[in-house]
């Protein structure tokens, strides 16, 4: 399910700071009336030119104040970029002076340059003072020990990750909040909870969106976060009526269109999937995971052109947005474009910000893809990723049987005993009541000599294989089960074994072969006077008697038989072979 987010989307800017900049050097330069060098930036400010330069952006900061107030908004940005640029001139020299940095942080939040405020609060609050060298005119320090502004700086760090969907950052940030400020507006816990869910954190994401409603019993969003908790869990019902109850307080929540959209997705519902999702984009057009909803609807409803254009939008909008490249790969994949697909989950597992679901999807994937490429230590390096994603994640542990189950049996087939046990040991443990992987352990288990243990594996594996499953397996299943009972003397069990094993696979000589030993270690023994006393001395040293009755005879020419058909198909056993000519030939030689 592709998990909704629920801030607003951000709104992107022209470059705030490629704006101001310049144009503030040039007004410093002529305004302040210091050298012209400052306007290549040459020349450091002195004292006095630092505190005539904030001076400035102080006014410029009143302009745009004033600016805003009479609706003048173009002024306003004039007034703030030159004001902007001021700072950043300070900071060029000065640059651990942290209440310049508050104040250019407040700058880019009006500008909505998120990643900017996020930056610049985070330096503000953690850049260190300077030391005695730097600090050579011996100015205060002035530090941000104020505890409303270290909210504020940790406040506006929280909705800058927001808006840029940073799950980890939100909530590592959004807790700083919580800690100084235990009752914060409810649009906090909104945030944190939203990128809980996202991140599989499902107790807590329900946690912080009922505080949020403890707050603001009316809250769309904190309804919607809490939808976005249930979805993430899997509970769709609860998650629904989450997502109906914000659209009912506000039928503008674009995040909760989106998070029926995906509902819909997942009950295969995909024409009511790409209604919700146009819903969504009609209030948001900057919503990657409505974009990637309706991506995936559409191309499930095989309307390939309007999901490669919804998806094409979704990583255009975002780039970095988790759910829109792993929607992108799905659809690649559909499609059956392999190149596309693999580039778009390697993305999902490298981003940063990438919630373990995504990243168990896109290892998944990327681990099918080296099986059918029979690349399988790549396939179990993939899947050994999707689980150390989410160790409790389904289906991380079913790609790493899958793919630990592909490596046993390939390594089986070179030969190589030990490493196909240890892969085979591997899938057991990622799926301990998987028969077909049972099967394949026990086979390893028996080609490594461990025979006790092989048993009880290929006793629970082999009567449950699957009907549709790899008939070649199970035969060889039958096989290594015939052995071990050969190994314990339960020389009827392993008759039954062998046999299984001849009709599941009737091009292997080795069933056949094993057959006809069962049938001879079933064979009894009774006294008898040979014609031909050498022909005792041949008898004694093919470890056989006189066949005690008729039935003995039989298995004697059941014997020939099968190790006949096992010579047809190319295998040899010299010692068998004397064995059942020597018993064939007995009658001839016994004395009347």
């Amino acid at each position: 399910m592709i998990q909704t987010t629920l801030h607003p989307a951000p709104r992107r800017s022209t470059g705030f700071r490629r704006r101001f900049f310049p144009l503030a050097v040039l007004g410093l330069a002529s305004v302040v009336g210091v050298p012209s060098a400052l306007a290549q930036d040459e020349a450091p400010l002195n004292r006095r030119e630092v505190s005539r330069a904030i001076d400035i952006a102080e006014d410029h900061l009143d302009d745009a104040e004033r600016a805003l107030r009479d609706e003048d908004a173009e002024a306003a940005q004039a007034a703030f970029s030159q004001a902007g640029g001021l700072f950043l001139r300070v900071l060029q020299d000065h640059p651990y002076r942290r209440d310049i940095r508050m104040r250019l942080g407040r700058i880019y939040l009006h500008f909505e340059e998120w990643e900017n405020v996020a930056s610049t609060f985070e330096e503000a609050l953690m850049t260190d003072p300077p030391t005695e060298e730097e600090d050579i005119d011996g100015w205060a320090f002035e530090n941000v020990e104020d505890a409303e502004e270290i909210l504020e700086a940790w406040t506006a760090v929280t909705s800058a990750y927001g808006m840029l969907e940073n799950d980890l950052k939100v909530i590592e940030a959004g807790q700083k909040v919580i800690e100084l400020n235990p009752n914060p507006p409810a649009s906090t816990f909104v945030a944190i909870g939203s990128s809980m869910a996202r991140q599989g954190q499902f107790e807590e994401a329900s946690s912080m969106a009922r505080r949020a409603l403890e707050v603001e019993p009316n809250s769309a969003m904190a309804h919607s976060t809490l939808g976005q908790a249930a979805a993430a869990g899997g509970d769709l019902d609860e998650a629904e009526a989450s997502f109906q109850r914000a659209v009912e307080l506000d039928p503008n929540t674009a995040r909760a269109h989106a998070g029926l959209a995906d509902i819909y997705y997942s009950r295969e519902d995909f024409q009511a999937a790409v209604d919700a999702a146009s819903a969504a984009l009609s209030l948001n057009d900057q919503l990657t995971a409505a974009y990637g909803i309706r991506g995936l609807a559409n191309n499930a409803l095989g309307n390939s052109a309007e999901a490669q254009g919804d998806l094409s939008m979704a990583v255009t909008v975002n780039p970095d947005d988790p759910a829109a490249n792993l929607a992108f790969a799905q659809v690649y994949e559909a499609l059956e474009n392999r190149g596309q697909a693999t580039s778009y989950y390697r993305k999902v597992t490298t981003l940063a910000n990438s919630p373990p679901a995504s990243r168990v999807t896109a290892h998944v994937a990327l681990g099918r893809f080296a099986i059918e490429n029979l690349n399988y230590d790549e396939a179990v390096n993939h899947m050994n990723e999707a689980v150390a994603a989410d160790p409790n994640s389904e289906e991380a542990k079913a790609g790493l049987g899958m793919a630990s189950h592909a490596s046993a049996k390939a390594k089986r087939q070179a030969q190589d005993v030990a490493g196909a046990l240890a892969a085979a040991q591997a899938a057991s443990a990622a799926d301990p009541d998987n028969p077909v992987y049972q099967v394949e352990h026990g086979i390893a288990l028996i080609l490594n000599q461990q025979v006790a243990d092989a048993v009880p594996v290929l006793e629970a594996g082999v009567p449950n294989f699957p009907a549709d499953g790899n008939m070649d397996d199970l035969a060889v299943g039958h096989w290594a089960l015939g052995q071990a009972y050969m190994a314990s003397q339960n020389f009827a069990g392993a008759e039954t074994q062998f046999s299984e094993a001849t009709q599941k696979m009737d091009s292997w000589g080795a069933p056949f072969q094993m057959l006809a030993w069962a049938h001879t270690a079933q064979i009894a023994y009774g006294p008898c006077r040979l014609k031909d006393a050498a022909f005792g001395e041949r008898m004694q040293a093919a470890g056989v008697g006189c066949p005690a009755s008729d039935a003995d005879y039989e298995r004697v020419a059941a014997a020939a038989a099968q190790y006949e058909r096992a010579v047809a198909l190319g295998v040899q056993d010299p010692v068998l072979a004397e064995r059942i000519a020597v018993l064939q030939e007995v009658r001839n030689q016994v004395a009347e």
